[in-house]
């Protein structure tokens, strides 16, 4: 008895791992993306990422939390302040709700509620800008509003070097001046 049971517990588990070699596939009802490339490499709370050429440091993007794609070479944050660096006084700040970043050449999207503030004073608005680290610019296609003291310039579409001395407005520009001296 004792062998006629061992006989049929070892066919059972031959069929058992034969039929697990077969090529059907199990797959895992995971909520995870069917690409392995849409699968972050990296998910970071207090996201810190700093741009430096020759030991000095041009930028620093410091977020709330960021998923890092190795294979797409993509950041995505969240709760952005980002730090653009000339000089040892000179200092722009941009905010925005979200940032998509290119960690191979530092392309960055930055989108919901953006808002740029510059050394000279200058302070942009918009939902929408590209930072183009490698040409020190940025732009947009989305409207946008330029306040300095208590004047506004009002348009849609714009480009700037990235310490607001060279903005240029693309359309439908309006200037609220509420600041006129007696000059």
């Amino acid at each position: 008895m004792k062998k006629r049971t061992a006989v049929v517990l070892f066919t059972a588990v031959i069929f058992l791992f034969a039929a697990g070699c077969g090529e059907q596939k199990i797959r895992l009802k995971l909520p995870a993306p069917e690409s392995v490339e849409n699968i972050p490499s990296f998910v970071i709370q207090g996201f810190t990422l700093v741009s430096t050429e020759n030991a000095v440091v041009d930028w620093e993007l410091k977020a709330r939390g960021a998923q890092i794609f190795e294979m797409k070479k993509m950041a995505y944050a969240q709760d952005v302040e980002m730090t653009i660096l000339e000089g040892k006084n000179r200092a722009t700040k941009v905010f925005s709700d979200r940032a998509v970043i290119n960690l191979v050449n530092n392309f960055t999207e930055l989108t919901g509620n953006v808002k740029v503030r510059a050394e000279n004073g200058m302070v942009l608005l918009t939902k929408k800008l590209f930072w183009d680290d490698a040409g020190g610019r940025i732009f947009t296609e989305e409207e946008v509003v330029v306040i300095k003291g208590k004047d506004r310039l009002r348009g849609k579409g714009m480009e700037s070097d990235i310490h607001m001395e060279n903005v240029r407005l693309k359309e439908e520009v309006r200037l609220d001046a509420k600041d006129i001296g007696n000059e």
